[in-house]
């Protein structure tokens, strides 16, 4: 059976096809788990926060996926964050296969479609891939999340053509994708065609979290007339009460905080409370509305002028809960922003639905990704040749000629970039490759036919053809690309330790 998975932020979740519709795995009586890894010593705890001693924490482990960056797991460890991200797979795997086993199912999780954030690059999407495969998961598809969301909104709402800006602002990402969804009249077939994505990987719930922990944090050194010394396991305390209550604030006018001071202070009671108000939450999220807003408008604005326009807006994520988000999006747009009953799960139904299309359990939706970003190739004089534009569907290929320019030429070197700058030089260098053993001959005699292929989940690879009769195909490398070694290093390691 193929699974679906939303990797989240800071929750997870995962389920599966059943009784003709997607499952939630319940995880402890929520239908999300924390994305969180504990270690303490020799051991790890995922999801909730070990009883021993002093852990090291992990959370918001998504926005280091793609990056060079090693993570210290104790005083003589550093590790990828693929094998974190493993962590939490892993055990989201264990409880979907024992939620499966009590309703009587007994088919072997070895597949899964797993929901990533729209504007994930192919770095992060690689990650993904390589977290996945530590944790014993065979990807069969990288599904954007907006896309997945839109799947689980085609199926509540039926027949609904035309376009959809779906935001979805989870914990740690905001993630923008316009949708157009449409039904061909002969065969009923619905097709979801991606027709635009941005989004922003460090701009999420955690961010209001953390002004409101500034706030927070200024008003107890006010009243210790301190500067209070917050190490991070306090933080971590206080943080995560501002994540659990600050979602009421649409339903009252304001929250009462007590741990943070008790936890501060011991000598102040623990029954004497202060308020954060809507109307304060307001004035302390102005500028992250402002910055959600403005990506917000940039993709309107870009989107209409080469489209169509656009009617509504799908908010989804756990961040679309804030008080006044909504309503700032609303004023500043002036379009409809409208939030399905259950903007917490719709990403990872959406992953179990694609899911149940690759078992064919579900008539297959037609879902066209599109890509995030310009990729191609530097070419004399510091020219930039675009050979896949931001936009375009997913899967493509291109083909190019390349030609020798001086005399007795035995190489020929490919610089693979990514950007969109009209210089090479200005856009970020992905990979360089050299073609070798050509032929000595006179200039330009030697033309040589290079293939770029992009697939659906957003792996680059360059195939040089027929060189001395061989075809020569190189994947596009992650610069924290993991060996073989590392990737069954790192597989034992969660085997033994979850």
């Amino acid at each position: 059976m193929t699974i679906g998975i939303d990797l989240g932020t800071t929750k997870s979740a995962i389920g599966y096809w059943h009784d003709n519709k997607p499952v939630i795995t319940k995880i402890n009586d929520q239908f999300s788990m924390p994305s969180e890894v504990y270690f303490y010593q020799n051991k790890v705890q995922v999801g909730y926060r070990s009883a021993d001693g002093n852990p090291i924490f992990f959370g918001a482990i998504k926005r280091h996926l793609g990056r060079q960056a090693m993570l210290k797991v104790s005083n003589h460890k550093a590790v990828h964050p693929q094998y974190i991200a493993a962590f939490i797979l892993k055990q989201l795997k264990k409880y979907v296969e024992d939620d499966m086993h009590s309703k009587g199912l007994n088919e072997e999780v070895r597949e899964a479609v797993i929901a990533i954030p729209s504007h994930f690059d192919i770095y992060q999407r690689r990650a993904t891939l390589e977290a996945a495969k530590i944790a014993g998961i065979s990807v069969k598809r990288l599904i954007n999340e907006a896309t997945a969301s839109c799947l689980d909104f085609s199926r509540s709402k039926g027949e609904n053509n035309g376009p959809v800006m779906i935001v979805d602002i989870g914990g740690g990402t905001l993630d923008i994708s316009i949708v157009h969804i449409s039904t061909d009249d002969d065969t009923l077939q619905t097709m979801l065609e991606v027709k635009y994505i941005d989004g922003h990987t460090n701009l999420g719930g955690v961010d209001f979290d953390e002004v409101i922990f500034k706030w927070v944090k200024q008003r107890i050194d006010r009243i210790n007339k301190t500067e209070s010394n917050i190490n991070r396991s306090l933080k971590d305390l206080i943080k995560s009460e501002i994540a659990q209550k600050k979602v009421r604030l649409c339903e009252q006018e304001s929250i009462k905080l007590y741990n943070p001071l008790h936890a501060i202070n011991r000598k102040i009671d623990v029954y004497s409370p202060f308020n954060l108000s809507q109307q304060k939450f307001l004035d302390l999220s102005v500028p992250l509305f402002e910055r959600i807003t403005s990506l917000v408008e940039n993709s309107i604005n870009y989107f209409n002028k080469r489209e169509y326009n656009i009617q509504d807006i799908l908010l989804l994520g756990r961040a679309s809960k804030l008080y006044g988000l909504k309503e700032h999006v609303q004023k500043r747009t002036e379009l409809k922003c409208y939030t399905p009953i259950d903007p917490e799960v719709c990403v990872a139904k959406g992953a179990v639905m694609q899911a149940a299309i690759f078992d064919q359990k579900l008539e297959e939706k037609l879902v066209i990704e599109v890509l995030q970003d310009y990729y191609g190739i530097e070419l004399e004089d510091d020219k930039y040749h675009v050979f896949f534009e931001k936009g375009g569907i997913i899967p493509q290929d291109r083909e190019w000629d390349f030609e020798t320019k001086a005399d007795n030429q035995t190489e020929i070197e490919i610089k693979v970039l990514k950007g969109s700058r009209p210089k090479a030089s200005e856009n970020s260098l992905m990979q360089t490759i050299k073609i070798n053993n050509i032929d000595p001959a006179p200039a330009g005699y030697t033309k040589i036919k290079v293939r770029f292929s992009m697939n659906a989940d957003m792996i680059l690879k360059v195939t040089i053809l027929n060189v001395r009769n061989k075809n020569l195909t190189y994947t596009i490398d992650s610069p924290d690309r993991l060996s073989e070694n590392q990737i069954l290093e790192y597989q034992k390691s969660v085997e033994d330790l979850l």
